[in-house]
């Protein structure tokens, strides 16, 4: 999810609100156009109680041969199941951004969102990028203006959980808490370089939990994220300049560290979140 969440706002921090709305119907509506159903050997005509092992088998294989028939009709290449399985990322990256934004009250119209992504997707837009922008920022004062009690009780909800959880982790051995309100641990400090700048492209291993143990995001076996570290969170910024390559390091990260009250899937409003990275490598630093 973090890769995710770094691609949407490298995408233009004024569509962050707009932009989920949009996508969270167009996900839906795609999700739909895309289901397949699958064909069931069981009926009532074909098995019955008394059929033996073997024919029951048989009758099974049969039906992992037409799923996999069909998936492969389906799914022209393994190109075809990437862009699926993004597609499938996205939707469920927005599931919550749109279960938030109908308690909002804010409705907008599926036929306009679905010829906005394809107008987007030909470069033929209907409106020009000021006119864009004006109603975006719009849309963002309404959003921000409406707080209903739910949202608020969240974060204050969750606030207050947080609190208490730095509380009784710093009570643990090897924790620290910073200035900033950033707690970490070292587990391996590492060795040569050391991150000295916020251009500089880290390599790392990660994984990203709520306090109650519930996993969001982390990176895929033997496949790193390479990342400059001015597009991550305050709190990786800090923490990871703590260690040098090859280290290893668990971070709390209080919401103002990390995404606030922002509407994340996966991950309520303003979270204290818990990771565990390890800095495989530091490349040299990009231009600004």
């Amino acid at each position: 999810m973090l890769k995710l969440l770094i691609l949407l706002k490298n995408f233009g921090e004024k569509m962050k609100f707009f932009t989920k709305k949009k996508l969270i119907f167009t996900m839906l509506i795609l999700s739909i156009c895309l289901n397949v159903s699958n064909t069931n050997a069981f009926t009532s005509k074909n098995i019955s109680w008394w059929q033996n092992k073997k024919n029951t088998e048989k009758i099974i294989k049969k039906k992992h041969d037409i799923k996999n028939k069909k998936q492969k009709k389906f799914f022209k290449d393994d190109n075809d199941k990437i862009a699926y399985s993004l597609g499938i990322t996205i939707g469920k990256y927005l599931t919550r951004t749109f279960q938030i934004q109908k308690t909002l009250k804010i409705i907008l119209n599926r036929k306009y969102i679905l010829q906005g992504v394809s107008d987007a997707l030909d470069k033929k837009y209907k409106l020009s990028n000021n006119e864009i922008d004006r109603v975006l920022q719009l849309y963002d004062a309404n959003v921000k203006a409406f707080s209903p009690n739910e949202i608020q009780e969240e974060i204050k909800n969750n606030g207050n959980i947080g609190k208490k959880y730095i509380q009784k982790i710093l009570k643990q051995k090897g924790f620290k808490k910073t200035n900033t309100g950033l707690v970490y641990k070292i587990h391996k400090i590492g060795k040569g370089k050391k991150i000295t700048n916020n251009n500089q492209i880290i390599v790392i291993k990660y994984k990203g939990q709520l306090i109650d143990g519930t996993e969001f995001d982390s990176t895929e076996k033997n496949k790193p994220l390479s990342i400059c570290l001015k597009q991550v969170i305050p709190g990786w910024k800090e923490g990871l300049k703590y260690i040098k390559k090859g280290g290893k390091i668990t971070l709390i990260i209080p919401p103002k560290l990390a995404y606030g009250s922002e509407i994340i899937s996966g991950i309520p409003s303003n979270s204290t979140l818990k990771f565990e990275i390890e800095l495989l490598d530091i490349k040299n630093s990009i231009s600004n």
